[in-house]
């Protein structure tokens, strides 16, 4: 029976090899699965400009609020709205007091709120985290970090609020 078997050692042996395989071949492959099926921040981009341009909202207002080390009103949140597509009013959330429109030149409507995104992407941030509406798609959150090595050059907009019209 030992001959047919062989020994005991050996069989151990061969038994520890094929785990080890198994596993080497699990570690290799485990974050290769994962890594490919995450979506990149091109693709989530894309997927959630389309659900939002699917919704053809030409009327909507929304809450901004830009975290940055900057002077002024700009940290100061605000309430944008639109009126068939174009921008009408930014206001102070807290005053409902008009503000200096420039602050928000690039924050002043959804579409340029992607826009932000697309530049990020386009210029290899070192930082780009955004959260998305699941139903609407628009960003509600954009974090970003232009370079590792520059102090204070991070901004997050947060967008929330946002309330379709129908006129």
């Amino acid at each position: 029976m030992v001959t047919l078997l062989g020994d005991w050692n050996s069989m151990r042996l061969h038994s520890r090899l094929y785990r080890y395989c198994w596993l080497g071949l699990l570690v290799m492959i485990l974050p290769l699965s994962a890594c490919a099926s995450d979506p990149s921040s091109e693709q989530l981009l894309e997927e959630n400009q389309k659900r939002w341009e699917t919704q053809k909202l030409d009327n909507y207002r929304y809450r901004l609020q830009v975290a940055c080390y900057c002077i002024g009103e700009v940290t100061n949140p605000v309430v944008v709205e639109i009126r068939n597509g174009e921008t009408t009013s930014i206001v102070a959330a807290d005053s409902g007091k008009p503000v200096n429109r420039e602050f928000f030149d690039n924050y002043y409507s959804v579409s340029k709120l992607f826009d932000v995104v697309q530049k990020a992407i386009d210029q290899d941030y070192y930082k780009l985290d955004v959260t998305y509406d699941a139903t609407l798609g628009y960003p509600t959150k954009i974090d970003m970090d232009y370079r590792a090595e520059i102090a204070d050059d991070e901004r997050t907009l947060t967008i929330d609020n946002l309330e379709v019209s129908k006129n």
